[in-house]
Formats: structure tokens, sequence, C-alpha cells
């Protein structure tokens, strides 16, 4: 579990996030706007997510932003064990469709269209964009928390009879 203070890419300098294929998260946000899935997930970073990620934040209160993604990832984690994988994330399609709504919904924003832009403002990044906020209400995010395709992420690693998976259920459930 990792704790950070924000968007900014030069926190990961101090305190590195790799992923797969020599994925390094400092990097990425350095040279690219700043994206994840529902606000969560990354492709690029296996079993990796997020509490306050980028478009992330409604504006609603702290513990709608917490109830919200932390349903999302039981879910995600849920169907991964359901499917006997042991590394789950996101595709690139679901994340390139979720920003593709994040940036409809911010193009008639005050932030964009009201010339915010030279404001000077904590709310944007090196990269003029406003990743703090999403552009939905509260309730919109805690719907799509509930409702999204689990099909929007990858699940590999070996697959466990369904003898395994409820034996382990089993033990679980009985504290061994």
């Amino acid at each position: 579990l990792v704790f950070d203070e924000g968007l900014r890419h030069d926190l990961y300098r101090r305190t590195p996030v790799r992923g797969r294929n020599g994925f390094d998260l400092a990097d990425h946000y350095q040279r690219n706007r700043l994206r994840a899935y529902e606000g969560i997930s990354m492709p690029g970073l296996p079993n990796h997510f997020t509490i306050f990620g980028p478009y992330g934040w409604t504006g609603a209160s702290w513990h709608v932003l917490v109830e919200t993604t932390s349903r999302h990832i039981t879910r995600v984690l849920r169907e991964c064990r359901r499917r006997g994988a042991t590394e789950v994330e996101v595709r690139q399609d679901a994340t390139d469709r979720f920003h593709a709504l994040v940036e409809a919904g911010m193009a008639g924003s005050l932030w964009v269209a009201g010339d915010c832009t030279g404001s000077n403002s904590y709310y944007f990044d090196h990269h003029g964009d406003v990743p703090y906020m999403r552009p939905t209400s509260g309730r919109q995010a805690q719907r799509a928390s509930r409702s999204f395709s689990l099909d929007d992420y990858r699940y590999e690693g070996p697959r466990l009879t369904e003898a395994m998976t409820a034996a382990r259920l089993s033990a679980s459930r009985s504290g061994e």
C-alpha cells in the first residue's frame, strides 16, 4: 500500500512506481497527459490501484471518493479471485473510452471554456490540464463503480480449478 501527496509526477522520482515492460510512472506523467480508468487504474501497471487518481475526484466529500474507489477496487479483486488470476490490469481501450467521456465533460466546463488556464491554480498540471477533477457528479461516479464492465480489465495467471477456489474460500471464511 502506497500513499502519496497527489498527482505531481516528481513525487514518483523519490518513490518510483514501475510496471510492465519498464513502465515508469514519473516518466509517463512527465511526458503524457494524466489518465486513469475511472481515476483508479492505469494500463502498464498491473495490480495497481489508486484512491485519488487522475480525474477521480468529483468535488464531493472525501468519504464519497474513498467509498466509490474502494467499491471499484473490491469488485475487480473479487473478479480476479473468481477467475483464479494472480494479475489484473485495466485495458487500454477501456481507459481511452473513459477519457473520451472526461474530455467531452471538461469541454464545456469553467476550467476550459472559462479560460482559467492563466490563473496559475494548483488544479492545473504542467500540461495545462485539470486532472484532479472528474467532470461527473458523485452519484454518477458511485453508479459507475457498481456498473463498469469487469471485462474492462485483463486477468492473467494460473487458472485455479473450481475445487481449489472453493477450498480457499472455505478456508478464508473459517479463519485458517
